[in-house]
């Protein structure tokens, strides 16, 4: 008998391998969080930046009415008073909240509260929210392990950049999740109506709708129209032309870029550009960016160059693939809008779609992929360039090409067997994805 003291972490299984990484994720996020309490307070530069555009948001909309939500200056002097014991003030930039009136209602019952106290209560609510969702969701589409998948969808980087930053991406996840429900159970007009639900960002919805329209989908867009035309005709209602006039002001702001947008640190072609720019010419960095762009838009549009009828599991991976280059090519898009495909990863992966190591490092690896590449950053002394800032937009932006050619692959080289296991509803699907 061997004597030999057995090394830790040897013939560990995938289980045992995502368990300690959800592990390492946990401990890293808490350090994080307690970090940023101590550092710089809440909702001043880190955790809850993004909710305090939020409650004086709702705060505005409460005292004067929907049409100066929009007003910076406005949102300058009462997010300064949210601030004004924290050293960020000396460096303060102002946070909007760039929503439709109809989401603002939102926001106005949190703003009942102060804002500290409503920002733990939208935390709680949101993580509450994630876990009853997220197990609805794999129940109802009977997926297996639906508890251990949960804990990993809640402890994937989006989700908790969703929390840290106060954000309200939640609404996109159920959106979409409710999307995929009612296409994979062929409702097409119910799907539209949740789809319609991405209107609470609409950068979100360049390449969807021309797709709706190229697809022929028109029961689909029936329901998304549907829905965008209760939120236009409702947040007339509430603010009346004025209040859509200064939103629709806002957003050319946005343009240019707002210093609290952090443009430098997105998921997107844009994001290349800004960073090129540091030292490159402006036309070859942009050069650069546009054809990353165009070219990422044209292979979504082939994605969809033939009709999907028969297998809802298809539509669904190019659906995917959409979504991931959409976060690519539109103008505004940061890292937390990516929670909106935990659904997908989480109903692939159970179905055998997903190749397993695509999912374990975008659901669990994307903090210790940033961490190994930050030490040949601070090498080659790249760091000049604040490029550590950018570095994990820049991963983001990786995966979001590595799931456009997934779904193209999946799609473009599909057996007869993804489709009929699709029609018939089946568990998984066989030999698909053997040779990953």
């Amino acid at each position: 008998m061997s004597n030999k003291k057995r090394l830790p972490f040897q013939s560990l299984d995938m289980n045992a391998w995502q368990n300690l990484a959800m592990a390492a994720l946990l401990v890293t996020y808490i350090a994080q969080i307690v970090w940023s309490l101590l550092s710089e307070g809440p909702l001043a530069k880190g955790i809850g930046l993004d909710f305090r555009a939020f409650w004086s948001a709702g705060y505005i909309a409460n005292r004067y009415g929907y049409a100066h939500v929009f007003d910076l200056d406005l949102l300058t002097t009462i997010q300064k008073q949210m601030v004004q014991n924290s050293d960020y003030i000396k460096i303060f930039e102002v946070v909007p909240s760039p929503f439709l009136p109809i989401f603002i209602t939102i926001f106005q019952a949190f703003a009942l509260f102060p804002a500290l106290p409503a920002f733990y209560i939208w935390s709680a609510l949101n993580t509450i929210g994630f876990l009853v969702y997220i197990r609805f969701f794999l129940r109802k589409l009977e997926v297996r392990d639906w508890q251990r998948l949960s804990i990993m969808g809640i402890l994937a980087f989006p989700s908790f950049l969703n929390l840290f930053w106060g954000q309200i991406n939640l609404l996109l996840l159920v959106c979409v999740g409710e999307f995929v429900r009612n296409i994979f159970d062929r409702r097409e007009f119910q799907a539209g109506l949740w789809l319609g639900g991405l209107i609470l960002k609409p950068q979100l919805l360049i390449l969807i709708c021309p797709i709706i329209l190229f697809q022929r989908k028109w029961k689909l867009l029936g329901g998304f129209s549907s829905t965008i035309f209760i939120a236009l005709i409702s947040s007339l209602l509430l603010g009346k032309l004025t209040s859509l006039i200064n939103l629709v002001d806002l957003l050319t702001k946005y343009v240019p870029g707002i210093a609290s947008n952090a443009p430098e640190n997105m998921m997107n072609w844009r994001m290349v550009g800004e960073r090129l720019s540091s030292f490159l010419p402006s036309n070859i960095s942009w050069g650069i960016a546009a054809v990353g762009l165009a070219g990422t838009a044209l292979v979504t549009f082939l994605l969809w160059r033939k009709p999907f009828t028969s297998s809802p599991l298809a539509f669904l991976v190019a659906f995917t693939g959409t979504l991931a280059a959409t976060m690519a090519v539109t103008w505004h898009s940061h890292i937390h809008m990516a929670v909106m495909l935990i659904p997908l990863f989480l109903f692939f992966y159970d179905r055998q779609v997903l190749p397993r190591k695509l999912f374990n490092w975008w659901m669990l690896g994307m903090p210790f992929i940033v961490l190994f590449l930050s030490l040949p950053v601070k090498l080659l002394n790249l760091d000049r360039y604040n490029a550590l800032a950018g570095l994990t937009g820049f991963c983001m932006l990786i995966f979001n090409l590595i799931i456009l050619a997934w779904a193209w692959h999946v799609n473009h080289y599909r057996t007869p067997s993804l489709v009929n296991e699709a029609d018939q509803e089946s568990k998984s699907v066989p030999g698909i994805l053997s040779h990953y």
